[in-house]
C-alpha cells in the first residue's frame, strides 16, 4: 500500500512538472504552540505538553492554474516534552517529514491569501529523559491552514501562515517496546518564497 501511494505521488509531481513551467520555491520556519504528544503503551495512555517546538520547511511548488498550486515539501520539527507535575523536561521529540504540498490562492496577485495543506511520510523518534535508549518509528503526517504572502523584492516574496499539525506513528525501542504516539499542535510559520 505504502508503495501504491509513492509511486502515485511521484508520478503526479512529474506530470505536474512536465505541465508547469517554471517552480517557486520556498524556505519557512514554524513555531509550534499550544501542542500535546499523546501516547499508548501496554494499555496505559499518557498525555503531555511540548514546548520549544521549533522546525524548518522547504517546499517546491507548480502552478497547475491560477490558483492551485502542488509540488512537495520537507520539514524537520523538533520539541521538549513536558511532563505535569515536573520541574524537569520528559524528553525530546524529532520528526522529519516528506510527502506533498498544495496551495489554494483565494486572492492571486501582488498580495496573495491562501488556504495550503501537506500530507506524507514521517520519520519520528522520541527520547524520553532517563530511558536507555530513543524510540523510533515512522508515520504519517497531515498539515492544514492558512496564509498570506506579499513580494519584498524582485522575484522574492515574504509568506507566513497559521497552520494545524498532525503525527501518528508507531515507535519501537532496542528492548521491543512498542509506543503508539500521536503529536497534534498548531504552528505559526514565517519564509521566503523565490
Amino acid at each position: 500500500m505504502n508503495r501504491l501511494i509513492t509511486s502515485a505521488a511521484a508520478l503526479l509531481l512529474l506530470t505536474t512538472a512536465a505541465q508547469a513551467q517554471r517552480p517557486k520555491f520556498s524556505i519557512q520556519g514554524a513555531f509550534g504552540f499550544n501542542g500535546t504528544i499523546d501516547s499508548e503503551a501496554g494499555g496505559q495512555s499518557n498525555d503531555e505538553d511540548l514546548e520549544s517546538d521549533l522546525g524548518l520547511m522547504a517546499s517546491i511548488e507548480f502552478q497547475l492554474s491560477k490558483e492551485f498550486r502542488l509540488g512537495g515539501r520537507l520539514a524537520y520539527n523538533g520539541a521538549s516534552v513536558d511532563v505535569e507535575g515536573s520541574s524537569q523536561s520528559g524528553g525530546d521529540v524529532t520528526a522529519l517529514d516528506a510527502g506533498l504540498w498544495a496551495r489554494f490562492v483565494f486572492l492571486p496577485g501582488k498580495f496573495e491569501a491562501f488556504g495550503a495543506g501537506g500530507l506524507g511520510f514521517s520519520s519520528l523518534t522520541l527520547n524520553p529523559e532517563g530511558a536507555g535508549s530513543d524510540l523510533e518509528g515512522t508515520g504519517f503526517h497531515f498539515l492544514a491552514g492558512v496564509g498570506a504572502s506579499f513580494p519584498v523584492a524582485q522575484g522574492l516574496r515574504a509568506t507566513g501562515g497559521l497552520y494545524y499539525m498532525i503525527h501518528n506513528a508507531d515507535l519501537e525501542a532496542d528492548g521491543g517496546t512498542e509506543v503508539a504516539v500521536s503529536l497534534n499542535r498548531a504552528l505559526l510559520m514565517a519564509g521566503v518564497m523565490f
